[in-house]
């Protein structure tokens, strides 16, 4: 029979991330702020590689989440050329995008937790 877990494992684990990430982000900021602008746009262009390494993979097993990626680049390229969605920031134009894209996904293609990764 297993025990359940202390909340001070959960707290804990909650500490640890949280200091790598406050401390990630700090770091970033100064190297940001430190680096020549030639590696900064290095980075970002690295950025977008890791990108399409994540997304990628699952995309060649999987017919619907190629599909979902398709739709979108469409749906980012429409938010991007319609006049009055253009109009949107570009990050709302990310969360926007998101949040219909996934949900939609979600309840059209649902996973049950039976399912090997």
């Amino acid at each position: 029979m297993k025990s359940p877990l202390s909340p001070f494992y959960s707290y804990g684990l909650t500490g640890i991330s949280a200091l790598g990430w406050v401390s990630g982000t700090f770091i970033g900021v100064v190297s940001g702020n430190l680096l020549p602008s030639r590696v900064l746009s290095a980075l970002s262009i690295a950025l977008y590689g890791m990108f399409i390494a994540i997304i990628i993979p699952p995309a060649r097993k999987s017919k619907v989440i190629a599909g979902i990626v398709l739709i979108s680049m469409l749906a980012s390229l429409l938010f991007t050329a319609a006049p009055l969605l253009r109009e949107i920031s570009s990050g709302f134009r990310i969360i926007i995008l998101t949040l219909l894209i996934s949900g939609a996904a979600a309840f059209l293609f649902p996973v049950s937790g039976d399912e090997p990764e």
